[in-house]
């Protein structure tokens, strides 16, 4: 259910970042202007594995899914997965 209406509020939130305003979103057109594209970072899921094959919830939902490298991540003072 999360990743169902995680679908929709990236999409309903991308359609008003483009300014591609639908019928179902007359009205809205002003929120455009509060829409933007932040990195965001996925630490704390230990379930996760970049090496499954199983995709990510996330991986066909925001731009440049990919997971940090061990640099990035020493970089933000986390320990790697080595």
């Amino acid at each position: 259910m999360r990743r169902i209406w995680a679908r929709e509020t990236f999409d309903l939130c991308e359609k008003l970042w483009r300014q591609d305003i639908t019928p179902d979103l007359e009205g809205l057109e002003q929120l455009a202007e509060s829409v933007q594209l932040m990195p965001s970072y996925d630490l704390f899921d230990s379930l996760a594995n970049p090496d499954d094959d199983i995709p990510e919830a996330w991986k066909e939902t925001v731009y440049d899914y990919r997971w940090l490298g061990e640099a990035e991540t020493r970089r933000m003072g986390f320990p790697t997965n080595t």
